[in-house]
């Protein structure tokens, strides 16, 4: 399939860079997956004839532009080096910081209500005394 083709497809131009022809293509399963037309053959069929060629189109360009450093502005779909490919994402990182923040204020939490359940409870006192330590 001819790559100027491929753009029209995804309705982006050629200088596109990676994350515009990435959300172009998921722009495209959302409106024409065929699952979306299940009750109606005719629909469905159309879809499936769509996505087909969605997914050549989203293809031919990602196997036809350069990968390497630097060529996110020239229209390509860049592929993780290697040695980075394992590397969290940012935002899996700040998730996964934040759930160790709830995770330690949980853990804190839970030992305060703890040694609180394990202690006696100087509220009992307190309300059983006038406040100043003398008893009712």
């Amino acid at each position: 399939m001819d790559i100027r083709r491929c753009y029209q497809i995804l309705d982006v131009p050629p200088h596109a860079t990676q994350s515009q022809i990435k959300q172009a293509y998921l722009d495209l399963v959302h409106v024409w997956h065929p699952d979306r037309f299940g009750t109606n053959p005719r629909l469905r069929q159309k879809a499936q004839e769509k996505m087909k060629l969605a997914n050549l189109a989203y293809e031919t360009i990602r196997q036809a532009t350069p990968s390497g450093p630097g060529a996110e502005g020239c229209g390509s779909v860049s592929r993780p080096r290697p040695s980075v490919r394992n590397a969290p994402s940012r935002t899996e990182a700040l998730a996964e910081a934040g759930t160790r923040a709830v995770l330690s204020l949980f853990s804190i939490l839970r030992a305060v209500v703890q040694d609180a359940m394990h202690t006696p409870s100087q509220g009992r006192r307190k309300a059983e005394t006038d406040g100043k330590g003398n008893g009712p």
